[in-house]
């Protein structure tokens, strides 16, 4: 908590996001034993409210839950909780008052399959497939089909999960790009997937940066703006998925490490006609020297790093600079990349932003990004082993 009075011992905590109608768990610490704690509801648009009242302990301390009134209207307040001893002006954090959903389900296959079909409940023109076995073949893939219009849906790679075949059957799609080499997407599945749509194309080459190159330039004819990731992992890349397609963008694959961008990139950058390049990550994921030659290449104003002290900061660095507002956002986790994959084309279906948080905690840099944006939905990508309640309800990371 804020404590604008000047009371430096006075502490506050609740989640980050309750529902209307339901509870806020409340702790506070700091008071007099035995005092009453008045916990209310604030905003720069209305009076305060109140929302209950909390019993100091011997401690001075008050834990509880109090309730949000049904007709409270969606949006960021700030709560305050305080006693006739400290002046009640003790602000926490925000709040924000909305609504919480999942997609979840019993594994990644089946969870692709249920993000796709929220983004596309009937027909899709294309479906993209990729293996839901790594990660390096499809990073860039979810621009790509976030561009061609059309939800990308994840497989085994010797064979084709059922319900990805129903799937594919109800999106009665024109054409299927298949993402990634045989040893990711085996011919024994485009041989399935050939039964489901008339066309069925592979884009693939030699390895994840090829296949980067290959899955962009069959998707874009042009583009003045480009993401640049390392693939060598997956979370900036991922982040990037509805950032760059908010823009047009698409999302290439880098060594970040070298020294410098390969000539097939530069060739291809040049193709699109590419006028402005976003560096996904901070200098550890893509190196100061790549940096260096793209200002060279484009100008220093052309070249933007979008990173953060970790993973999760720089998810919310990379969103924050597409959207400038937003009223839904998704949540995936930033330890594994299948519900990031298919989440980041449902995301750009909504135009919002998908950023990835820990598992049990929401970081201080996402919760501050949603109360800027404004957003009042927030949808997580996987169940309970992958978000616990905590991030359901936006609590803050320590």
């Amino acid at each position: 908590g804020q404590p604008i009075n000047g009371i430096a011992a006075l502490d506050l905590d609740t989640d980050g996001l309750a529902v209307p109608g339901g509870s806020l768990a409340v702790s506070a610490s700091g008071f007099e034993a035995g005092e009453t704690v008045t916990v209310a509801l604030h905003s720069d648009s209305a009076p305060a409210r109140p929302l209950g009242t909390l019993t100091a302990g011997a401690d001075g301390a008050v834990s509880g839950a109090v309730s949000v009134p049904a007709d409270a209207a969606l949006g960021g307040y700030r709560v305050w909780a305080g006693a006739s001893s400290k002046g009640y002006l003790l602000l926490t954090t925000e709040l924000i008052v909305g609504e919480s959903e999942r997609i979840a389900a019993p594994d990644r296959y089946s969870s692709a399959v249920d993000i796709a079909r929220a983004g596309y409940p009937g027909t899709a023109d294309v479906v993209y497939v990729a293996t839901g076995a790594s990660y390096p073949d499809a990073l860039g893939a979810g621009a790509a089909a976030a561009e061609a219009g059309g939800p990308l849906l994840l497989t085994a790679p010797n064979e084709l999960p059922a319900a990805v075949k129903k799937a594919i059957t109800a999106l009665s799609p024109a054409r299927i790009v298949v993402v990634g080499g045989p040893n990711s997407v085996s011919e024994a599945v485009v041989k399935q997937l050939r039964t489901l749509a008339p066309k069925v194309e592979r884009q693939s080459g030699a390895d994840r940066y090829a296949s980067s190159r290959a899955i962009v330039e069959s998707a874009f004819d042009s583009a003045s703006t480009a993401f640049i990731a390392t693939g060598a992992t997956f979370p900036d890349a991922l982040s990037a998925t509805s950032a760059a397609a908010s823009k047009g963008a698409p999302v290439l694959l880098i060594p970040g490490t070298a020294s410098a961008v390969d000539a097939e990139t530069l060739a291809l950058l040049d193709r699109l006609g590419v006028t402005q390049v976003a560096i996904t990550g901070g200098p550890n994921s893509v190196s100061p020297a790549i940096e260096s030659q793209l200002a060279a290449k484009y100008g220093a104003s052309k070249v933007s790093r979008l990173g953060g002290a970790d993973r999760y900061a720089a998810s919310a660095t990379v969103n924050l600079a597409a959207f400038g507002s937003a009223s839904e956002a998704f949540l995936a986790t930033g330890v594994t990349f299948p519900d990031a994959l298919a989440g980041g084309v449902l995301a750009a279906t909504k135009s919002a932003p998908l950023l990835v948080v820990h598992r049990d905690c929401v970081p201080s840099a996402t919760i501050d990004a949603l109360h800027g944006w404004g957003v009042t939905k927030v949808t997580l990508l996987g169940g309970p082993a992958t978000h616990t309640t905590a991030v359901e309800t936006l609590h803050r990371c320590p």
